[in-house]
């Protein structure tokens, strides 16, 4: 969804009044998200961050049970996780399929999801990874929708 110039075709990166080429007055459509987007790139590393953490949490979590544990540690914590765990699994892969098919592209219309660019940031890392989170970013700073929140989409399935 890049945003052009109707008088020049100048491509336009970000809100502006005028166009640099022209000078013609520019009309923006009404994207609340975008207005005032701006990339958070502490929330966006914290979103990058966030799931080598969980993985490496899980890592500790199987070796103190399965190495490190006594038996009657094992017979207490190993129910708790044994729902805890697919459950946690289950919600993320919920938010994987939604995320990128529902809320990225909402970011673009009159009702987006969500308003803060430090969420948006982090949930775009979060979800999208290293490629995927930072190419929605540097898209919503361009006002490009693009297509690879369907192609992340279609990799998940």
């Amino acid at each position: 969804m890049g945003f052009r110039c109707g008088h020049c075709g100048e491509q336009i990166e970000q809100h502006q009044p005028h166009c640099r080429n022209c000078t013609a007055t520019l009309s923006w459509p009404s994207t609340p998200a975008l207005e005032t987007w701006k990339t958070s790139i502490l929330f966006s590393a914290l979103g990058l961050l966030c799931p080598a953490l969980a993985v490496g949490a899980l890592f500790l979590i199987f070796h103190y049970l399965f190495i490190a544990a006594s038996p009657e540690a094992l017979s207490v914590v190993r129910p708790i996780l044994s729902v805890l765990i697919p459950i946690l699994a289950l919600a993320y892969i919920v938010l994987l399929l939604s995320y990128p098919s529902k809320v990225y592209p909402s970011y673009f219309s009159e009702k987006p999801r969500l308003r803060s660019a430090r969420q948006i940031s982090f949930l775009n890392c979060f979800v999208g990874g290293l490629v995927f989170g930072l190419l929605w970013n540097r898209n919503l700073t361009r006002c490009e929708k693009g297509i690879s929140n369907y192609v992340l989409f279609a990799v998940i399935i």
